[in-house]
Formats: structure tokens, C-alpha cells, sequence
């Protein structure tokens, strides 16, 4: 199922739409409701949704704020734009971004259905393109393809929502892979992969018949190092934690070459936080030691230093959040206290 966040700062709105529809029909499963953008970005960073629908003006962290926050961290999504008659203006703002899903308020639920089936279409495209780029890039030469893109592939295809398009790529790669003879594939393992294939219900299932047969095609190391992978991320986060366009999703695809919904779920059990938290929690400490240092003369250093780029003013609203004072407050409380 396609993953989902709605994000609006009035309580009855967002959670009529949460209830109106039967959002599970839709193949979707909404992991988050959050009431701002701030709470909604550390969502983002924990759920990497396929979907936001956000509404546009809120305060702390607007919606277009928003989406430009999560393009600058490089994470893909579907927008869905909710705004009121007196903000078209800011609509339009949006379209600039990329964002091509709009819905004025109030909604019925048969516009809202409407525009997330046509929402639901792009995603499932953009999903089924990723998969088909890749599988060429795997069989573009005569030779091996590159331990990288064998494993983007199989991240990529383990992303997948839909079984069933996951399953068919997965055979037509089998098949592309049985034309090459570099990889001396047999017609009676081909048929077995493809019964294999074919008898997953869903993900869960799928992920590991893949992985199985990638690893005998390519002779690909499993990549489940479950044991490593959080210290793995802890170990990049610390040393990258000025980088403001830090996510999980991004660690797990491009340093651990993992899938991202399992690092997640060891991360949790492992630590008993989510990687929002404890990034920021990570940031927060850090922060007071700089602006112990620093003190109000660099707020823009402090801000950059900890993984907030040049927003001293979204710093502050995070460092307020956490620590129940503002920085110039905490500074105050230390240096006279």
C-alpha cells in the first residue's frame, strides 16, 4: 500500500479527512496526521511517505515551506495541495515546485477520491519507472553490472507498494538476465524462480525470494546486516550532522544499500526513538553547546552548524520545541544561572 501524511492546522479539517474516506480501498494507508509542517517533516523523515497532502498556510512551518524542505533533502514525493478560496496565490506558488495535485476547500469526499486516484497513478509510474531505469542500467553491457546498481535495483523493487508489478519486474529481470550468457542461468532454476515468484501473496514474501535470487545471479552479499545497520547510521549521522537534508531514507539506500522500511523498524527496536527524534535530540545537544560558544552573534553559525542550513528562525521554533525555552532563554539561564 501506498503510504500517506495529512497535515493541516485545523483539528476538524484534517481529521475529517482522515475518517470520511476509506483510504485502505484506495490502497492506502495514512501513517500520519500531523497538525503543522514542523511535525509533518519529522514524519516525512521517519514514514518517507509516497503522499502529503498538506495544507498551505500554517503556522511555524508553512506548506510551501514544506515542500521546498523536502525537495532540498532530496526525498520524492506526492504532493496534494489543500487550500482555501483567499490562496490561490499560494497554489500557484506550488505548481512551481512541481506539485500538479489540488484540492480547494471545503472537499466532498467524491473530490477528494478523485484527485488521490490521479494521485495514486503518479506515484505508482514514478515507482514503476525507478524499477525499469535500473533494470536497464543491469544489463546495458555484456559485463556484470555494477554491485551499486544491483542493489538499487533490489532497493528500488523492495520500495514497491503493488506485489504485482513488483512480481512482474522481478521476472522480466530474470528473464533479461537468462539472454546473457555471462550468468549461465538454466531453464530449470528460471522456471523454479519464476513459481518461486509468482507464489508471494505480498512484499514481505517477495523482498526475500528476490533477494535469493539476485544473490545467485549476481552473486550479491546479502545486504541484511541487521546487527550493523543502525550503529552504521548513528555512525553517519555523527559525522554528517550539519547536513540539513539528513534522512533515513537516504542513509539506508545510499550507504548501506538497504531497504529503508526494515533499517527504520531495527532502528526503533534498537533504540527506542524514531530517527526524527533522535536527530533532533542529536542536533538539540549540540546546539547548546554552540550557542554556549557562540552565543547570540552567530545564530546563522549555530543554525548551519547543527543541520538547520540558514533558518535561525526554524531553529529556534525546533530548539523552543524541545527545550521549552527559546535559545537567547537557554544562553541566559546557563550564563547567569
Amino acid at each position: 500500500m501506498l503510504k500517506m501524511i495529512i497535515v493541516d492546522d485545523e483539528k476538524i479539517i484534517r481529521e475529517t479527512i482522515y475518517s470520511i474516506i476509506d483510504w485502505s480501498s484506495l490502497g492506502i494507508e495514512v501513517v500520519a496526521v500531523c497538525k503543522d509542517g514542523i511535525e509533518a517533516f519529522d514524519s516525512i523523515v521517519d514514514e518517507y511517505p509516497d503522499i502529503v497532502m498538506t495544507d498551505i498556510k500554517m503556522p511555524g512551518l508553512s506548506g510551501l515551506e514544506l515542500i521546498q524542505k523536502v525537495q532540498e533533502a532530496e526525498l520524492t514525493m506526492e504532493f496534494v495541495i489543500l487550500s482555501g478560496y483567499g490562496e490561490f496565490e499560494f497554489a500557484q506558488t506550488a505548481m512551481k515546485y512541481g506539485v500538479k495535485h489540488y484540492l480547494l476547500k471545503p472537499s466532498d469526499e467524491k473530490e477528494i477520491i478523485q484527485v488521490m486516484q490521479a494521485c495514486i497513478i503518479t506515484c505508482q509510474e514514478k515507482i514503476a519507472a525507478r524499477v525499469d531505469n535500473l533494470m536497464i542500467e543491469l544489463f546495458v553491457t555484456e559485463e556484470c553490472a555494477e554491485k551499486n546498481i544491483q542493489r538499487k535495483f533490489f532497493t528500488q523493487l523492495s520500495n514497491q507498494q503493488d506485489v504485482s508489478l513488483a512480481k512482474t519486474q522481478m521476472i522480466k529481470m530474470l528473464m533479461e538476465a537468462a539472454k546473457k550468457e555471462i550468468y549461465s542461468l538454466n531453464k530449470v532454476q528460471i522456471a523454479e524462480d519464476i513459481m518461486a515468484i509468482n507464489s508471494c501473496d505480498n512484499m514481505d514474501m517477495l523482498i526475500p525470494c528476490a533477494e535469493k535470487i539476485m544473490t545467485r545471479i549476481f552473486s550479491v552479499e546479502p545486504q541484511h546486516k541487521y546487527l550493523d545497520c543502525v550503529e552504521k547510521v548513528m555512525e553517519y549521522v555523527g559525522a554528517h550532522l550539519s547536513d540539513n537534508n539528513l534522512s533515513l531514507k537516504w542513509i539506508a539506500e545510499n550507504v548501506l544499500f538497504m531497504n529503508a522500511d526494515y533499517v527504520s523498524k531495527q532502528f526503533v527496536r534498537q533504540t527506542g526513538s524514531k530517527f526524527s527524534t533522535y536527530l533532533t535530540d542529536l542536533r538539540i545537544q549540540a546546539a547548546k553547546t554552540l550557542l554556549l560558544e557562540a552565543g547570540l552573534e552567530s545564530p546563522y553559525l549555530v543554525a548551519e552548524k547543527v543541520g538547520f542550513g540558514n533558518n535561525p528562525q526554524y531553529f529556534s521554533q525546533i530548539f523552543k520545541k524541545y527545550t521549552k525555552m527559546s535559545p537567547s532563554a537557554y544562553i541566559k539561564m546557563m550564563t547567569e544561572g
